[in-house]
């Protein structure tokens, strides 16, 4: 199940981390974010345990510019957010809980208006072809190409069209 981020968690991620990646470190994890979700093998019932396997952070795109370099001038900086410090713990379920995590992670982004941006370092915890089927689509810019998933556009009411 996906649930907030406690502090207790941390060290624990902090172990699936050095398990993927040893440079990345606990600085890295913690920094200020609109969400931090954990995925928590436990039933719901009996949640939160230590049995945290996955993470996703949703920041704002200046906040993750000095970590990741995405801040993408075409979709405007105050109207996307970036999705990342994506990671889980490897196994059999990674890659399906990986996609759990970006699914729910574009919907939170999408339901506020914003654009939903993939750190480049995220993209190595999705399994191939994830976050296309998730609604990315590449942007190149001046930092290089970076996944963008746009918000759904509202659909126009019956009253705001006019016939001819």
């Amino acid at each position: 199940m996906i649930r907030e981020r406690l502090e207790r968690d941390v060290p624990l991620l902090v172990q699936v981390l050095e398990a993927i990646d040893e440079t990345r470190t606990v600085d890295w994890l913690v920094g200020p974010a609109e969400r931090s979700w954990v995925f928590d093998q436990a039933p719901v019932t009996v949640a939160p345990t230590r049995n945290v396997i996955g993470h996703v952070q949703v920041c704002r795109a200046d906040r993750l510019e000095a970590a990741s370099g995405v801040v993408p001038s075409r979709t405007g900086e105050d109207r996307c957010l970036v999705v990342g410090r994506l990671f889980v713990r490897p196994g059999a379920a990674a890659g399906n809980i990986a996609r759990f995590l970006l699914r729910e992670s574009v919907r939170f982004v999408h339901a506020q208006g914003c654009a939903a941006i993939l750190e480049p370092w995220s993209r190595e915890a999705l399994p191939g072809g994830a976050a296309a089927r998730s609604g990315f689509s590449e942007v190149t810019t001046g930092d290089g190409a970076v996944l963008v998933s746009a918000p759904p556009t509202a659909q126009p009411q019956a009253s705001d069209t006019r016939s001819a």
